[in-house]
């Protein structure tokens, strides 16, 4: 490894480990500074009830340098009911000159999210990475791993176009924990995503992470992994 690069990975390890420990809008920062290309984010308001899939949402454009430096999320909170939670959207509108537009063919695309349906437990992270290194990861790239009260979600280092929104869920779906007791006994599929988050994903056309914690919402979502 030259000394360049030993500079340049020494770098990413102290970064990295400044990130631990921090919240969903530390990380998103984190991706949009990898990604330079960005020039605005969108968060949305909602209102969680559960089993119920058609509230309104407001989506808000957000323009890099609020989202980086400014207070994106505490502007909105005078005009929020108690219950309302803000969410990072995954769709981001970039600048048509970036290398991240050029790449992507497209002045649209989006970060790579996902709510997770493996249990809390020292072991979980090691065992996510694991899955994910089959087929997500070749195709869409590693990312941060997140955890709140009882479950992890996720958010990945690079960009993808709208294109390959689909693919990116099924790709989710299909890393799956396959296990078998006995030859003669069917073997069990166990997805490791939330297959509920993926639905209402489907449905909306974009994922998203939250950012904030109110109402029902009690436990921040914090760095725990780099996957």
């Amino acid at each position: 490894m030259t000394g360049f690069a030993e500079r340049e990975a020494s770098y990413l390890r102290r970064e990295r480990e400044g990130l631990m420990g921090q919240s969903t809008l530390a990380a998103a920062r984190y991706v949009m500074k990898r990604n330079k290309g960005i020039d605005a984010v969108y968060l949305r308001i909602f209102d969680y009830t559960p089993n119920v899939t058609d509230n309104p949402e407001e989506v808000i454009p957000v323009d890099r340098a609020t989202f980086m430096i400014g207070d994106p999320v505490g502007r909105h909170f005078y005009t929020m009911s108690p219950t309302e939670n803000i969410a990072l959207d995954s769709v981001v509108h970039l600048d048509p000159n970036s290398q991240e537009a050029q790449r992507l063919g497209s002045e649209t695309a989006n970060f790579a999210m996902m709510d997770l349906q493996v249990p809390v437990h020292d072991l979980a992270p090691e065992l996510i990475g694991q899955q994910l290194q089959e087929r997500v990861i070749p195709k869409f790239g590693g990312g941060i791993l997140l955890q709140t009260g009882r479950s992890y979600h996720f958010l990945g280092n690079e960009l993808f176009a709208p294109k390959d929104y689909f693919n990116y869920l099924s790709e989710w779906l299909l890393s799956e924990v396959v296990t078998q007791i006995h030859a003669s006994l069917p073997r069990v599929h166990t997805p490791i995503a939330d297959v509920r988050y993926v639905a209402h994903s489907m449905k909306r056309r974009t994922t998203g992470l939250r950012l904030t914690t109110r109402g029902r919402k009690i436990f921040e979502p914090r760095v725990v992994a780099f996957i």
